[in-house]
């Protein structure tokens, strides 16, 4: 079982974006496609599923979420933690690092548009973990509502997400 990010959830992580940079404009360029780019992860057609494990789905929601821009700013920033928070609440223990800031940017560049090229290193630089496993079998999905709608939570386990960004960001 896959645990999807709530519309909420993507809305709440982007707007721990804005609050983190006052520089950010806030808003929706297409509001709609916020939620789309968690379906078209979740893709299923009379069985036939484009993106077939938890890897293939979180390369799907990072690239929808650049290439759809469903925000006015903070897509890569919304997209990179939208992108560790699906593979944690599904069992996978991953680190935001330099080669990942350079991904993100690329996409948002559209010089990586193949969901294939994104999923790759992903596999290279994330590992099931044993508790996380655990948690996203018998925890995470029993507090589903609450780790969707928390924002007290959210902005615990982002703003220290967003300080590391900072650093290893590019210099504008």
């Amino acid at each position: 079982m896959v645990i999807p990010l709530s519309e909420d959830f993507l809305k709440a992580l982007h707007k721990t974006v804005l609050e983190d940079d006052p520089k950010t404009a806030s808003g929706y360029k297409q509001e709609s496609m916020i939620e789309g780019s968690m379906q078209r992860a979740l893709t299923n057609i009379y069985g036939y599923e484009p993106f077939k494990d938890v890897i293939d789905k979180a390369a799907a929601l990072m690239l929808s979420i650049n290439v759809f821009h469903p925000f006015t700013d903070g897509c890569k920033r919304t997209s990179l933690l939208a992108t560790y928070f699906f593979l944690l609440f599904n069992g996978y223990q991953f680190t935001i690092t330099e080669d990942m800031v350079t991904l993100t940017l690329k996409i948002a560049n559209r010089e990586i548009l193949d969901e294939s090229i994104v999923a790759n290193w992903l596999r290279r630089n994330c590992r099931k973990n044993l508790v996380l496993r655990f948690y996203s079998r018998f925890i995470f999905p029993k507090m589903y509502n609450q780790l969707h709608k928390n924002e007290m939570f959210l902005t615990t386990l982002a703003l220290p997400l967003l300080e590391l960004t900072k650093r290893i960001w590019p210099k504008a």
